[in-house]
């Protein structure tokens, strides 16, 4: 008896283990980091075309999360050079002016944090999805200035 209890165990953690890791995957949950695992190129396309946001040439992905669900979050982490944020702020038709500071907001992706609080500055607005079905895309935008040299934008776009 001893021992189909201790296998039914592992079988029962191996099955956790394994729906586990195939929902995070299914989910494209994760940071695709520089130097590390790249981002699902296709899921960041999506995520760019729903929150309708055009980044400049030299931009690096630095981590892309997705939560999917009745809503859809996106949250996004890019790397620009510093005359970066402005163009593309402005070439995604981006509606509010950046404030100092920082909106009580979601968590950043995974493994890019935050700098220092008086180099950051954020702002939200709400367009109308580029993600067809007459969705609205709510996005929020945090400027992580503290190395001048190679800004962090930080976005979460989302339905609801």
């Amino acid at each position: 008896m001893r021992h189909c209890y201790a296998a039914g165990w592992k079988v029962a953690a191996l099955a956790l283990a394994t729906v586990m890791a195939g929902a995070l995957v299914a989910c494209g949950f994760g940071p695709g980091r520089e130097g590390g695992a790249k981002p699902d190129e296709e899921r960041v396309e999506e995520a760019l075309e729903f929150g309708r946001i055009v980044l400049p040439s030299s931009a690096v992905i630095l981590g892309i999360e997705i939560e999917d669900g009745m809503d859809t979050l996106y949250r996004l982490a890019i790397r620009v050079e510093p005359g970066g944020v402005d163009r593309m702020l402005s070439d995604s038709r981006f509606t509010a002016d950046l404030e100092p500071g920082r909106l009580d907001s979601m968590p950043t992706v995974a493994g890019v944090e935050l700098g220092d609080v008086d180099r950051i500055a954020s702002a939200q607005d709400t367009i109308r999805s580029g993600g067809g079905a007459g969705l609205w895309a709510h996005r929020e935008v945090l400027v992580d200035r503290t190395d001048p040299e190679a800004p962090v934008v930080h976005l979460w776009l989302f339905t609801t």
